[in-house]
């Protein structure tokens, strides 16, 4: 056979493979209507210049360090396809197919793919916090911000943090439990990660990340996450990956030094990194990259009434308010608006969640007692 005959054949059976839209035993109703358009998590790579404050040793010793080095492609189409076709075991086990390839693994099989531990509690919350042996909230939160002046069960944000804890925040918020936006806030799980990592406490990451897709997979307003490692999860499985959509991993996202410096962090003359002038240290964190504009730019239909707020009016006269004082007003108001509406929020579902638990015990105790005493 002619060499450009075999190539344009190879071609082909790659593009057949990787076409959500032919007949390959893939969920196509599926993909189009629920995963299609989906986004994807803006993960970031690490910078080697972070071994300074040692946090390449933290991964190694909770041995996830090969999630550490992670810096490869990642492939859009083919993970909105693998959730298409996922099914979830209560195991928990992932359970899917691409290319007509069956996927399937679980904790210590995700564990093996991707070289980490699979040791420690499996713990896994969004809206509560979460029960660990050894993490306690508020202590938690007084010794990562250095302040033991917040009320108990007080939600924080990334800038009251400390460096170090700070910085594992936003490699957490991008790459362990990645979100899409949001980034300022430290959520329950994420503090536990962050004291975890610290504290070199065991806690079962590949339970977190199985628990986490199975998330992405359920609500359908979550970005999916993970994608350098399902990269890894499809080289594992033989899944073609060219002849795909691909998104080459970019140095220009990680977080490193530079990031510290957006951070408003300064390098003194020890070499030590210090909280810069105190005006900026309370500003926002978050820089958006390129890639991040992208997603930023999904969510401006959801996020109007927070663009009211960015655009406030010029003062007219020195006697006014400054329009960054306004600015800072208002988004003070709103932090504590949205507080107390999680608060709410929290202890409604939480009511409802004793409810149920009471509702069982009760029908499981009516059951008993039919079946001791039947009726005449």
């Amino acid at each position: 056979m002619a060499p450009k005959k075999r190539l344009r054949r190879t071609e082909s059976r790659s593009k057949q493979a990787n076409d959500p839209t032919s007949s390959s035993g893939d969920n196509v109703q599926r993909f189009l209507s629920d995963f299609s358009n989906r986004a994807i998590c803006v993960e970031r790579g690490l910078g080697n210049d972070l071994s300074a404050l040692g946090i390449d040793t933290l991964f190694a010793k909770m041995g996830w360090y090969s999630l550490y080095e992670y810096k490869k492609p990642t492939y859009p189409k083919l993970m909105r396809m693998f959730f298409a076709n996922m099914r979830v075991n209560v195991e928990p086990r992932i359970i899917s197919t691409l290319q007509g390839n069956p996927i399937e693994f679980n904790c210590a099989e995700l564990a093996d793919i991707l070289g980490i531990s699979n040791d420690g509690p499996r713990v896994f919350e969004i809206k509560i916090i979460p029960t660990i042996e050894g993490f306690i909230y508020d202590y938690a939160v007084a010794l990562h911000t250095g302040n033991n002046e917040f009320a108990p069960g007080a939600k924080i944000k990334s800038q009251d943090l400390l460096l170090r804890p700070r910085l594992l925040h936003r490699i957490i918020a991008h790459n362990i439990l990645p979100k899409k936006r949001h980034y300022d806030e430290v959520t329950f799980m994420e503090l536990c990660l962050i004291d975890c990592m610290i504290q070199r406490r065991p806690i079962n990451l590949p339970y977190i990340m199985i628990r986490n897709m199975i998330l992405a997979y359920n609500q359908k307003q979550k970005a999916l996450p993970y994608g350098q490692v399902f990269t890894t999860i499809f080289e594992h499985f033989d899944i073609l990956l060219t002849g795909t959509d691909k998104k080459p991993y970019s140095d220009k996202t990680e977080i490193d030094t530079t990031t510290l410096t957006r951070m408003k962090y300064v390098l003194n003359e020890n070499g030590e990194w210090i909280q810069g002038h105190q005006e900026g240290a309370h500003a926002e964190e978050e820089h958006v990259s390129a890639e991040e504009e992208e997603n930023v730019a999904e969510d401006q239909g959801e996020d109007e009434f927070t663009n009211l707020f960015e655009s406030p009016p010029p003062a007219s006269s020195p006697d006014e308010p400054s329009a960054s004082g306004w600015s800072h007003r208002m988004e003070s108001r709103l932090t504590h608006i949205e507080a107390d509406m999680r608060h709410m929020r929290d202890s409604h579902e939480a009511f409802q969640t004793e409810m149920r638990t009471d509702m069982q015990e009760l029908k499981e105790m009516m059951a008993s007692l039919l079946s001791r005493y039947p009726p005449p």
